[in-house]
């Protein structure tokens, strides 16, 4: 039967990119960087007092041949593998003096790129969309073929990210010279999708 189902995938896929819609998204990220005097505030709390839950709204995943004959080789199907979905949650930083950052509706890309989020600050208020964060390393991604008629995938993903200059910049201006630096470590994430 997985020679038939191979056979079938091949002859539907072919070796051209094939894209599926995300059903569900979920993630849990930890915020290792602290600085004194500023309160991390989650918009949907996480697994820890530093953490903040994500979820997925709509996205993609896209294969770069035939999924069906790639999930025998999972080191060969995650580097098949690109992402992007849009994201729900997100987590506002404050201080006592009234310098407020609200960072809401993230759209991720793995395993390039990083999480683009809508930054609300003091100097502009209705929000900009940039890049906040990015990946020091290529995330870990970890998929696998869970239904062959249709097509089905799970990824299992982790990764750590890193201040954008842009983001730190936002911050030193909020919150004074000093508050962050682009590359810094920011923390990690760890999250798991399927496919519809």
């Amino acid at each position: 039967m997985l020679t038939g189902a191979l056979v079938a995938g091949q002859l539907a896929y072919g070796s051209d990119t094939v894209s599926f819609d995300v059903a569900s998204m979920s993630g849990d990220c930890t915020v290792s960087w602290t600085k004194a005097g500023i309160t991390f505030q989650a918009a949907a709390p996480g697994s820890t007092p530093s953490s903040f839950t994500l979820t997925g709204g709509t996205g993609t995943v896209d294969v770069a041949g035939d999924p069906i004959a790639l999930a025998v080789d999972p080191a060969k199907l995650g580097a098949a593998i690109t992402m992007t979905v849009d994201l729900r949650g997100g987590f506002t930083l404050s201080d006592g003096k009234g310098g407020v950052v609200e960072v809401s509706d993230g759209q991720a890309k793995a395993p390039i790129s990083g999480f683009t989020y809508l930054v609300k600050s003091p100097a502009n208020s209705m929000g900009l969309r940039m890049a906040a964060l990015d990946y020091p390393t290529p995330p870990q991604i970890n998929p696998k073929v869970v239904s062959i008629l249709p097509v089905k995938l799970a990824v299992d993903g982790t990764a750590d990210l890193n201040f954008t200059a842009g983001f730190a910049k936002v911050l030193n201006d909020t919150f004074g010279v000093g508050t962050a630096s682009g590359g810094q470590l920011f923390g990690s994430c760890a999250g798991r999708l399927s496919t519809a």
